[in-house]
């Protein structure tokens, strides 16, 4: 249910909140106990879709896009980036796995919801990230687009041998797309078993 604690474990996967008790572990390291330059090159694999995407409503699509690989460019070319878009060809990849290359140049707030949210997937296809941390990715999507982002999304971390984690409301879409699926209520995993998937990989 909303207020479990679902968009709180993420942003702690995310290396964007540090745990007050317990202990948070990437790969059995710690990533509060690194130095401040290891703990960039951690968020540096990391992905994370919020609910909302971050997206400024003046900012054409395609620039929105290739802020997914914001964390592996230097300061010049994201710099340049912004003028003019150093990857179209990466761009358009991602938008036609969501059936959005049509908007490519469009401005994000000519977008609908459920295309702004499909563009913050789209940002998941151009990073190079070992951990994708995705919030509610079907909350503004018609269950036909739902089926299409979570194909797209899932493959692509298979396609990377990458992790993927997400928070649904969707039991039914969790149990279809996932192999492992936990259950949680006022922060605490009342459940943890095998989705479907498991069974078809």
């Amino acid at each position: 249910p909303s207020g479990a604690g679902k968009t709180t474990l993420l942003h702690l996967l995310a290396c964007a909140l540090e745990p007050t008790a317990g202990q948070v572990q990437l790969d059995g390291v710690s990533p509060w106990s690194v130095s401040k330059g290891e703990l960039t090159r951690t968020r540096q694999n990391l992905f994370l879709a919020p609910q909302v995407p971050p997206l400024p409503p003046r900012q054409r699509v395609v620039t929105s896009v290739l802020a997914g690989q914001l964390p592996r460019m230097g300061l010049w070319r994201s710099l340049r980036s912004l003028f003019y878009p150093v990857d179209i060809p990466a761009a358009h990849a991602a938008l036609v796995q969501f059936d959005l290359a049509d908007k490519i140049f469009e401005r994000v707030d000519r977008l609908s919801g459920g295309e702004r949210q499909r563009v913050g997937l789209a940002r998941g296809a151009v990073s190079d990230a070992s951990l994708f941390l995705i919030d509610e990715p079907l909350s503004a999507l018609d269950p036909a687009r739902a089926d299409q982002a979570m194909v797209t999304i899932t493959r692509i971390a298979r396609e990377r041998n990458a992790t993927l984690v997400a928070t649904l409301h969707q039991v039914d879409m969790a149990l279809k797309y996932f192999p492992r699926i936990l259950g949680m209520r006022e922060g605490e995993i009342l459940f943890d078993q095998i989705g479907r998937a498991s069974c078809r990989e």
